[in-house]
């Protein structure tokens, strides 16, 4: 399925062969034919043979995507710690998925974007008129 994934990312590196039809595309471009499947247990030859170089781009975009969220935080005590969080689920991600599909699993993809939502809420720079209510609300 690797082997197809790249020969199919060969043959159209620019935009790919689609979200339908790269599995089926990845299947005639290997030595030993197998019934496509969903996906091809990769999420660099998926988006590579899905979506050619803008599919890569936008798979390295998902997975940057809370990095930089976190990294974008303002300087406080938690900062270093949503880094540490939202670097190992990035790369977490980009590891599981180079022997399975982590993105187009809808329970795995859906995790990864409640966390992401976590660590952009938790970046979060509140307004100069949230930081006083913030300051004044009582304590549990």
């Amino acid at each position: 399925m690797y082997t197809g994934g790249l020969r199919a990312f060969l043959a159209s590196p620019l935009v790919g062969h689609g979200p339908f039809d790269f599995t089926t595309v990845a299947s005639n471009y290997v030595d030993v034919p197998f019934t496509p499947p969903p996906h091809l247990h990769n999420d660099l030859a998926d988006f590579a043979a899905s979506g050619g170089v803008l599919g890569l781009l936008g798979y390295f975009m998902f997975l940057l995507a809370p990095v930089v969220e976190a990294l974008r935080a303002p300087h406080s005590a938690k900062r270093f710690g949503l880094i540490v969080i939202a670097a190992t689920l990035s790369v977490g991600y980009l590891v599981m998925g180079l022997t399975n599909a982590m993105f187009g699993i809808l329970n795995v993809t859906v995790c990864f974007a409640a966390l992401s939502l976590v660590v952009g809420l938790l970046s979060h720079r509140p307004q100069s008129g949230q930081t006083a209510a913030l300051n004044s609300s009582p304590q549990c």
